[in-house]
């Protein structure tokens, strides 16, 4: 800085800008691929989204396994299998 005047023209020509541009690209792109794994995991942020994704799984299973045994789906109670999965009884 001769004079006190501040000269652009020379930051290209110092090394230690171009280490800092390099780690600042570097840093956004790890900043970018974890905010790509996040949008993954947001479905996942809403408890009633999670809750519907247990039912649906408690079901598959129960279904997989009445297709196994058969003769178990006369022993299945309604009622209990309901308050397994964490419904309620709506009022009409």
């Amino acid at each position: 800085m001769p004079n006190g005047q501040l000269d652009w023209s020379l930051l290209p020509k110092v090394s230690s800008f171009w280490i800092l541009l390099l780690v600042t690209a570097v840093w956004l792109s790890v900043q970018v691929a974890y905010l790509q794994s996040d949008y993954g995991l947001i479905t996942y942020a809403d408890d009633l989204h999670c809750e519907a994704v247990i039912r649906k799984l408690k079901l598959d299973a129960l279904a997989a396994d009445l297709l196994k045994n058969p003769d178990k789906a006369h022993a299945l109670d309604a009622t209990a299998l309901r308050k397994d999965l964490g419904l309620k009884r709506k009022s009409i």
